[in-house]
């Protein structure tokens, strides 16, 4: 592919996945001419060439172009050979597996996801997804909590959802794994097989459940806390912060917040008041932003129930007022 330029893209999942590797999920000059074009094909025609776009400054559709007339032609074919020696699969809109709960979100909707793994489980029931996230230095009692429901939901049938970090995640995924092989991951970065390899139950997650990212194998820009989050949110019919501390850190804010946006059910595990490792969720509790959850019957008992309204204004509002000013990558 050394030899391909852009403009020598005929097909709508390559050309997605140039505009992916080009542009950021949640862009909003792409998804606007995305909106216009109708189709990842056309979008990529208008990127590289000169035609004024109804709706579109011109200054701002300059610098839209701009990011295109710099891509590096060799990097971004490489990358999308690269996701297919690696085994990868380019999901994209109108597939059989593409999550349907991906649609509603207009500008916030990846173009493409990146895939490794069984992608049947995305087709599934918005009900059958249900993530767990918290803190990567837990407690005993967060590990203990963790793993209760993520084995009880997994033996429900439910896929646990999570990031691949260490503590409560881990905790999860591994407890979920022992009872069926329906878990996903949601990588903040392009999926690594290096990183896999450093983990037996990344690697047990690879090999029998998804990784998923919006992010192609060339992809080398730092990790958005806020895009992981809202994909992870996205996915699941429920998200569940199992333990964390007062003042938590940014990489995991976004999820809860996220999944309130989507009109999705949110649900926090309780802690002792005097225990600072359940500070946050207790927080999340007392301001009536999460449901308590006890067991996995709290949780099914959300996902079962009728889903709620895309609150997209809650968006804004709650990540303008909930994030802190570093920020961190979401795997160490």
């Amino acid at each position: 592919m050394a030899d391909r330029t852009l403009e020598s893209v005929t097909d709508e999942r390559t050309a997605r996945a140039v505009i992916t590797s080009v542009t950021e999920t949640g862009d909003f000059q792409t998804n606007t001419v995305l909106r216009l074009a109708g189709n990842g094909l056309d979008t990529l025609r208008f990127a590289l060439s000169n035609e004024l776009i109804v709706g579109m400054q011109r200054a701002d559709l300059h610098l839209w172009r701009r990011r295109f007339d710099v891509a590096d032609p060799v990097q971004v074919f490489e990358g999308i050979e690269q996701s297919e020696l690696l085994g990868q699969h380019i999901l994209i809109p109108g597939d059989p597996h593409w999550p349907a709960a991906l649609d509603p979100l207009d500008h916030r909707t990846p173009l493409a996801l990146w895939t490794q793994g069984d992608t049947s489980l995305l087709a599934d029931s918005l009900a059958s997804r249900a993530a767990l996230i918290g803190t990567p230095n837990p407690s005993q009692y967060g590990l203990q909590m963790a793993t209760a429901l993520a084995a009880d939901l997994a033996a429900d049938g439910r896929t646990i959802v999570s990031f691949p970090d260490d503590g409560i995640a881990e905790a999860a995924i591994t407890s979920a794994l022992k009872q069926n092989d329906r878990v996903i991951l949601v990588m903040p970065d392009p999926i690594n097989q290096s990183q896999i390899e450093n983990y037996d139950w990344l690697e047990q997650a690879a090999a029998t459940g998804l990784l998923v990212t919006d992010r192609p194998p060339s992809d080398m820009r730092h990790a958005s806390a806020l895009t992981a989050n809202g994909l992870l949110a996205a996915l699941s019919g429920m998200t569940t912060v199992v333990e964390e501390q007062a003042g938590w850190d940014y990489r995991w804010t976004g999820a809860p917040f996220h999944a309130a946006a989507y009109g999705r059910p949110v649900g926090a595990v309780p802690g002792r008041a005097t225990d600072v490792a359940s500070h946050g969720t207790n927080a999340l509790i007392r301001e009536g932003r999460a449901t308590l959850v006890q067991s996995h019957t709290d949780i099914t008992e959300l996902l079962d129930a009728p889903p709620r309204g895309l609150l997209t204004a809650t968006l804004a509002q709650n990540t303008l007022r909930h994030t802190v000013t570093r920020e961190h990558s979401l795997t160490r």
